[in-house]
C-alpha cells in the first residue's frame, strides 16, 4: 500500500512539473515546408483554392477512403468549406474553409476542431522563372483551446513539426503530380459587377451533354444547329450566345450543355428534337462581366458567390454565361469577354 500511495505521489508530483514547464513554452506552433514546382502559378493556385480538387493531392483524404465531405454552396475562393466526418481515429471530424483568397499569390484556410481549436494554414505561390515555389505554413496556437487542455497542447505544438511537417511534404509532391497533367490556366480578371434585371427575351435553345473537355466542341455545334434554325425560319439575333451548365460541380467529368441564342421575334417554326424557342421571363440577377480565358472564368462565379454573400441576397435558379465576342474572330483568349449571370431573388 505505501509503494502504491509512493508512486502516485510521484506521479502527482511529475504532473506538476509537467504542468508548470508548460507554462514557460510557446503558445503558439508553427509547421512550413516549401516546395518548386515545374508548373505556373494559375494552375496550382486553382488547385488548392477549389476545395473539390484536394481530393486529388491533400495527403489527408488518402487516410480514409470512406470518408463522408459534404461541401456548402461555393465552388471556391473566399467562404469555400467542407466539412468531413470519418470513424478513423487518425481523420476525425471537422470543417475546413478558405478565410482568404488572393489569386495567384496566396490563400488563407481554416481548420475547425472544435474545442481542440482552429488552426490556420497559408499557401504562398512565388514565380521562379518558369515554375512556381509552393510554400505550405500551418500555425496553431493553445490560447484557443479550453484550459484544462492548454499544458498538454502546449507539449504537442513541440512535436508538431515532426507529426505535420511529412505530411506537408508528402501533399506538395502530390501537388506536382497532379499539376503536372492539369490543363494549364491562364488566369482573367473581373470588370466589374453590378445587381441589374434582365427584360422578357425571345430565345432559341438547345440541350446536350458531354465530357468536360469537350464543352467547347461542343458549344460550337449546338451554336451551329441554333444558327441554321434562325436562317432557316429568316430570324435575326438579339445579342450575344449563351450557355448554362445545369446541375454541374467541380470535379464533374460530364456536365449538360443549354446553349441559347437571343432573337428579335419568337420562331414559331417546328422545332427538332432538344431545341426549344421560348420567351426567356425577365428575372433579376447579379452581372459579372469578365476578361480572359474561358477556362478561368471560374473566378467569375467566385466573384458572383461572394457578392451574393457579402449582400446578403438570396440565389434563385443556375447561373448562366453570354459571350460578348466569339473566338473564331478574336484568336487573344486573354480579350475574351465572358458575362456571367446570376439569378437573386
Amino acid at each position: 500500500m505505501k509503494l502504491f500511495v509512493s508512486i502516485l505521489k510521484w506521479v502527482g508530483i511529475v504532473l506538476i512539473c509537467l504542468i508548470a514547464i508548460s507554462f514557460l513554452l510557446p503558445s503558439k506552433s508553427k509547421v512550413e515546408r516549401s516546395l518548386v514546382i515545374q508548373s505556373d502559378a494559375a494552375t496550382l493556385f486553382n488547385l488548392v483554392n477549389d476545395l473539390h480538387q484536394w481530393e486529388l493531392w491533400s495527403p489527408w483524404h488518402d487516410l480514409d477512403p470512406n470518408m463522408k465531405i459534404t461541401y456548402n454552396d461555393i465552388q471556391s475562393g473566399k467562404g469555400a468549406s467542407y466539412t468531413w466526418e470519418s470513424n478513423s481515429k487518425n481523420v476525425g471530424n471537422g470543417t475546413m474553409e478558405i478565410l482568404s483568397s488572393t489569386p495567384n499569390q496566396e490563400i488563407l484556410t481554416q481548420m475547425h476542431f472544435g474545442d481542440r481549436g482552429n488552426p490556420t494554414a497559408v499557401f504562398k505561390f512565388t514565380a521562379e522563372g518558369n515554375a512556381t515555389k509552393v510554400s505550405w505554413m500551418f500555425e496553431g496556437s493553445s490560447d484557443e483551446v479550453p484550459f484544462y487542455f492548454k499544458p498538454m497542447s502546449k507539449f504537442f505544438g513541440l512535436l508538431m513539426d515532426k507529426m505535420i511537417g511529412p505530411d506537408f511534404e508528402k501533399g506538395l509532391k502530390k501537388l506536382d503530380s497532379v499539376a503536372l497533367h492539369s490543363p494549364k490556366i491562364t488566369m482573367g480578371k473581373v470588370e466589374s459587377i453590378i445587381e441589374m434585371k434582365t427584360q422578357d427575351q425571345n430565345s432559341i435553345s438547345l440541350e446536350a451533354e458531354c465530357k468536360v473537355e469537350d464543352i467547347g466542341k461542343t458549344l460550337g455545334e449546338l451554336y451551329g444547329k441554333i444558327q441554321t434554325k434562325i436562317t432557316d425560319n429568316k430570324l435575326e439575333m438579339a445579342g450575344a450566345p449563351c450557355a448554362m451548365y445545369p446541375g454541374f460541380k467541380p470535379g464533374d467529368k460530364q456536365t449538360k450543355i443549354v446553349a441559347c441564342i437571343p432573337t428579335k421575334t419568337l420562331c414559331k417554326g417546328k422545332c427538332d428534337e432538344g431545341m426549344t424557342c421560348a420567351v426567356c421571363k425577365a428575372t433579376k440577377c447579379i452581372k459579372v462581366k469578365y476578361l480572359g480565358a474561358y477556362e478561368s472564368n471560374f473566378i467569375a462565379y467566385e466573384a458572383a458567390q461572394n457578392y451574393i454573400k457579402e449582400h446578403h441576397l438570396e440565389m434563385a435558379g443556375d447561373p448562366w454565361e453570354e459571350y460578348e465576342n466569339d473566338p473564331m474572330i478574336e484568336k487573344d483568349p486573354s480579350k475574351y469577354i465572358t458575362n456571367v449571370y446570376w439569378p437573386i431573388k
